[in-house]
């Protein structure tokens, strides 16, 4: 057994009563301190769990918004704890696919829209990234219902637009088919895919179904339907994108042989796959009206979001090694003789992220010792962490009963006093 974890009521922590009485009075930014290894995830799933209110978490790097979203989910489970990744800018490929990081990014955007609080785990590069104009986002998405009459074929080359990979039999996130007066697809925000029958126009009835056996897994009334992908594909943005092309590979002096190819990949490919670097090509332009700008994920944070984070210092330090990062490699593209576009076409810059930080009510975390010469004008609250919670006498050997009694008798009163216990064991086996 690796550790035992003592989650205390609420209303018996002190340090947590005063830090939810803090943000209930909309103070604008708490110091917190003293959390090691996982007890900072499960301060926030305690603060979610009092407030039921969304959490946005930003870490410094990707592999710290991996671990930390971990232990959230230990906490809180799946369903309430989300991960929004941050794309690999790896390769200068018009169709570098990155379906996975797309289904996360999507799925959090989706939560967002719905309404229904979770915390949110992210890096600081994540969410310099652009995203989908939200208002693009906001007309794909709608709300599905038993009655409603719709046209097969149009909303096939809707799931189409919006990133849905059309096969015969679906079996994976992301995929739908069409046969006679039966669509089956997958939103990824779904547990099982759905089964759409209808009879004439009018929709007939909704199904989960089992991806194995294809049978039915029980009948809903009605769900939403999301895009799996940052680019909602019309016409219209092939031939933005298509005049964007030509205008950058001019200024880059590129050959009219690579332009034909990326024309021709414009023109007739994109089904279900898009570089995410490039997705200001479809939806930047000289004649592009505001509403088709990028945005950030700020533009779809619900009001009342609570914001964690720690270090200023750090946050902006690996911000900056990841501008450096893409940097040379859009250097070695120019040098290269590659299709690209700047930096900023893709990536909000580290000081204009950072300033979207002074809208919402934020927690920052501190290190595990007090320091000295902190802001003495930002409210602090500091938590201790006990790791000494094994048996206080020494344990037999010999006789397993007698060693584990004392272990049983403190946990035991823990449950009595109202809190709960966790067993954090090295693997199944224990």
């Amino acid at each position: 057994m690796k550790k035992i974890i003592r989650t205390p009521p609420a209303s018996s922590e002190p340090s947590l009563k005063q830090l939810l009485e803090l943000i209930s009075r909309d103070i604008k930014v708490v110091r917190i301190g003293g959390l090691r290894a996982s007890a900072k995830a499960l301060l926030l799933a305690l603060l979610f769990g009092a407030r039921r209110r969304t959490v946005l978490v930003v870490a410094a790097d990707a592999k710290e918004a991996r671990d930390l979203h971990r232990d959230l989910t230990f906490f809180l489970g799946e369903g309430d704890a989300l991960l929004y990744s941050a794309f690999d800018i790896v390769s200068t490929d018009l169709f570098a696919l990155q379906r996975e990081a797309e289904f996360s990014r999507i799925e959090v955007l989706s939560r967002f829209w719905s309404g229904r609080p979770a915390v949110i785990t992210t890096s600081f590069q994540a969410l310099m990234q652009k995203t989908i104009p939200k208002r693009v986002f906001d007309d794909f998405t709608h709300t599905i219902s038993i009655g409603d009459y719709l046209d097969r074929d149009e909303l096939a080359a809707k799931l189409d637009s919006g990133g849905y990979h059309r096969s015969t039999l679906v079996e994976e996130e992301g995929e739908f088919s069409l046969r006679g007066n039966i669509i089956d697809l997958f939103p990824p925000q779904e547990e099982n895919p759905l089964r759409l029958e209808f009879v004439g126009d009018e929709l007939e009835s909704i199904r989960r179904f089992d991806v194995n056996s294809q049978r039915s897994r029980g009948e809903i009334v009605e769900f939403t339907l999301f895009p799996v992908r940052e680019l909602i594909l019309t016409q219209e943005r092939r031939d933005r994108a298509a005049r964007n092309i030509r205008s950058r590979c001019l200024e880059l002096e590129l050959t009219r042989s690579l332009r034909d190819r990326l024309l021709d990949a414009v023109g007739n490919g994109l089904t279900s796959s898009i570089n995410p670097i490039y997705l200001p090509l479809f939806y930047e332009g000289p004649e592009t009206e505001s509403s088709e700008a990028l945005g950030s994920l700020f533009d779809f944070l619900p009001a009342g979001c609570l914001l964690v984070h720690g270090d200023r210092a750090t946050l902006v330090g690996a911000a900056e090694g990841s501008e450096n990062d893409v940097d040379r490699f859009l250097l070695r593209a120019r040098e290269e003789g590659r299709f690209h576009l700047d930096r900023e076409a893709f990536l909000t810059d580290s000081v204009e992220a950072m300033a979207n930080f002074e809208r919402y009510t934020r927690l920052q975390t501190d290190d595990v010792v007090r320091p000295a010469g902190v802001d003495a004008e930002v409210p602090e609250v500091w938590f201790e962490v006990r790791t000494d919670l094994g048996p206080a006498v020494p344990l037999s050997r010999t006789d397993r009963e007698g060693m584990l009694h004392p272990l049983a008798e403190k946990v035991k009163g823990w449950l009595h006093q109202g809190e709960s216990v966790y067993f954090l064991c090295s693997g199944p086996e224990e």
